[in-house]
């Protein structure tokens, strides 16, 4: 499975369970995907970071691929606390130190 098409997968799941929140998801030049939640539509940040956990623990599809969750990245906020970003890596990602390229972009 290509990268785009694991992205994919991962928004219709957003969109399906969190419809009313605003998030932008893609990948960086590293191969990394990147989340990036808009916390003003966020009921619950907390509630999000259980959400997200369980879906990188249980879902069937991230399991199979082996998407993993890069730790420094997972439920770090923006210094002025509008966003929220996770970020998942394919098994060929191997970056030493990614960068969380939609923290650049406002």
């Amino acid at each position: 499975m290509d990268l785009p098409d694991m992205v994919g997968y991962i928004k219709r799941n957003l969109l399906t369970d969190w419809s009313d929140i605003n998030f932008i998801i893609g990948s960086n030049p590293e191969d990394y995907i990147e989340i990036r939640f808009d916390n003003q539509s966020v009921d619950s940040e907390n509630g999000l970071k259980a959400y997200m956990n369980t879906l990188a623990n249980t879902n069937d599809f991230l399991i199979k691929y082996r998407l993993r969750r890069i730790i420094e990245f997972w439920g770090v906020g923006s210094e002025d606390e509008r966003y929220t970003y996770y970020m998942l890596a394919p098994c060929w990602a191997k970056h030493k130190q990614p960068v969380l390229y939609l923290k650049q972009f406002p």
